[in-house]
Formats: structure tokens, C-alpha cells, sequence
């Protein structure tokens, strides 16, 4: 990513920080989230682990983009806060 690509990132950050759904889900008692996203798309991906997503692998020829079918890279963000045993 470019120097540009970063600042775009950035600032994308902070207003995903404040949108609906950016905090952990406790009052779901969901575990966490997961998102999909294709491997070039680079900002979409550091935008994700800028908000605490890791990477958890990949799944191949999941995704359909321009009747196309594509990896998808798997990342998730778990909660912290939820004792799940």
C-alpha cells in the first residue's frame, strides 16, 4: 500500500470505530466476527486488522465476483469478554 493507501485506512478506522457493531457483541453472547475478503484487497484487509481481526486462513472458490469464482481470505475478531466452555 502506498503512503495514501494508509491515510485512507486511517482515517476509515476511526470513523468504523464509531459506527454500530464496531464493539464486541456481548449483548448477543455472540463469540465474535468473521469477514471475507478477496487477498488483493489490501486496504479492506488492514482496515479489518486495524479494528482487531486476525487472519484465520483462506477458503477456496467461495466468492463469485464478474461470474468469477475466488479465494476469499477468512479473518475473525473474537470476543474477549465471553467464557464459551
Amino acid at each position: 500500500m502506498s503512503s495514501r493507501d494508509d491515510l485512507v485506512v486511517e482515517d476509515d478506522t476511526k470513523k468504523a470505530q464509531h459506527q454500530p457493531g464496531h464493539e464486541d457483541r456481548q449483548e448477543d453472547d455472540q463469540p465474535g466476527q468473521q469477514a471475507g475478503i478477496f487477498p488483493e484487497n489490501k486496504t479492506s484487509i488492514q482496515l479489518h486488522k486495524n479494528l482487531g481481526f486476525r487472519e484465520v486462513g483462506y477458503r477456496e472458490k467461495i466468492g463469485q465476483l464478474n461470474g468469477h469464482w475466488r479465494d476469499v481470505m477468512l479473518l475473525e475478531r473474537r470476543s474477549q469478554r465471553v467464557n464459551f466452555l
